[in-house]
């Protein structure tokens, strides 16, 4: 299967990506929001179940195909729980990171 991920296509011009695997079924990940990065979130293989939430509620969106995709904007906390051990995940970022920007809770 040939997925192509056309940097124009996305709502921002990605500074850095990268993948997440390895991560044992039932791990969760992530537990954060950024203040002002925006992330593209792919998953390639397995599937990755992503808890989003800010000041108006809480979503949950399955991510199982690789053409699907999820962006999660600056102070949107985001946590993935990864379902099965082969997850990989894919993650385009706006901005370099910086540890510092992110965010424990939503704020």
């Amino acid at each position: 299967m040939l997925v192509p991920i056309e940097f124009s296509d996305l709502p921002f011009e990605p500074r850095r990506a990268f993948t997440i695997s390895g991560v044992p079924a039932g791990t969760a990940r992530g537990g954060h929001a950024h203040r002002n990065g925006r992330q593209f979130l792919v998953c390639p293989t397995g599937r990755v179940r992503v808890r989003l939430r800010d000041r108006t509620g809480v979503e949950t969106v399955v991510l199982d195909r690789p053409d699907q995709g999820l962006l999660i904007e600056p102070g949107v906390w985001s946590e993935q729980v990864y379902e099965l051990d082969e997850t990989v995940l894919l993650v385009f970022v706006s901005q370099p990171y910086d540890g510092a920007s992110d965010l424990d809770e939503v704020g």
